[in-house]
């Protein structure tokens, strides 16, 4: 199911897909439902059967809906999709996503191998490494207008797409006509939190984060993940230069390795509170390339992380210029976390990265 991010005013009343689902009247609520910023989605029990819910409407089950052409929507996937509700954001909670840009959501059930051709599956059957729950499908937030760029975001440990989405959503509205995906990795068990199990995107064996103790395996999996999506959005015109790849903590580290391995230049790597993993492979893959190939990147680091300590990014940052000197370092009064001052750099990065 994966999530889909869409601008209010891309779901009109009388095109929106509600109207289109072959269970017709008798799920008895109208495309202003669905339109209204107010509307969201709630947990359901059953993966297979979503629960819808509104301000101005009973909950109601949904079906898989017949796709119809002429839907505003619809026109925008291939035409074998099936959109249905997600059954998946914060159970019982009732929030919406969206804040002042009033997003509506909806979802391509089961389907994003359909969207974005081999990243979908990349998502859901590469990951078996070493993980006990599946991944959920990508938070899509899609540009409004021109579509100038992508971003693809890596949560941290024991987050997910959407929490990820809420956590960068100032970032988002700054660029809308910027595509962003939020990929949510599968939950495994966590060598260092003696065994609990947390979606992440590799295992963590130790604090100290020495080479010998990473899980090499579960980074390149997962750095594969970002590389599919790379490649799947590059299938559907959109330049490899304009391709990005941003993280925080755990993510943060796949972004880095990730942005770092691809075999074509991309626009940036965004990397926050993390640090870089695998050198002696970035190493290998950065040590014959021009200063001018690696892509530009930039860090923010908090002095006070207990959970990263700051030392790592110095030695990273040291790490990243023996390659290039488009390194943009930025260190913040705090702990593990993305400060208001952060996104604000961070916009001002991309606003400086982006192709025009």
């Amino acid at each position: 199911r994966a999530l889909l991010t869409l601008p209010r005013s891309a779901v009109p009343a009388g095109q929106s897909c509600v109207q289109h689902l072959s269970a017709g009247a008798a799920l008895g609520t109208s495309a202003k439902d669905i339109a209204d910023p107010k509307a969201f989605l709630s947990h359901s029990a059953s993966r297979q059967n979503a629960i819808g819910r509104s301000t101005n409407s009973n909950t109601v089950a949904w079906a898989k809906p017949a796709l119809r052409q002429d839907c505003v929507i619809c026109d925008r996937h291939p035409a074998h999709l099936e959109p249905v509700l997600s059954s998946h954001l914060w159970p019982g909670q009732g929030q919406e996503l969206g804040g002042s840009n009033n997003l509506s959501l909806l979802s391509l059930g089961n389907a994003f191998g359909g969207l974005l051709g081999k990243a979908g599956a990349a998502v859901n059957n590469a990951m078996g490494h070493g993980s006990d729950e599946p991944a959920l499908d990508p938070v899509v937030a899609y540009p409004r207008g021109a579509h100038r760029a992508t971003v693809v975001w890596m949560h941290g440990l024991g987050d997910d797409g959407p929490g990820a989405y809420e956590g960068l959503s100032d970032v988002v509205e700054a660029f809308p006509h910027v595509k962003f995906i939020f990929p949510t990795a599968p939950s495994r068990p966590i060598q260092m939190l003696l065994g609990m199990s947390k979606r992440g995107w590799f295992d963590i064996k130790a604090i100290d984060f020495e080479e010998n103790k990473e899980d090499r395996e579960g980074i390149e999996t997962s750095a594969g993940i970002v590389h599919d999506l790379f490649a799947a959005e590059n299938q559907a015109g959109m330049p490899f230069h304009k391709l990005f790849v941003g993280g925080f903590s755990q993510g943060g580290a796949v972004a880095m390795y990730s942005g770092l391995t691809f075999r074509h230049n991309i626009g940036g790597v965004i990397c926050c509170s993390s640090y870089v993993p695998m050198q002696d492979t970035v190493q290998d893959h950065l040590g014959g390339r021009r200063a001018s190939s690696v892509p530009p990147i930039f860090y923010g680091h908090g002095k006070q992380d207990m959970l990263i300590p700051f030392h790592y990014a110095e030695r990273s940052v040291e790490f990243l210029r023996q390659f290039t000197n488009a390194v943009t370092f930025r260190d913040y009064e705090g702990g593990h976390t993305i400060t208001d001052l952060e996104a604000r750099h961070l916009v001002d990065w991309l606003e400086q990265h982006l192709p025009s």
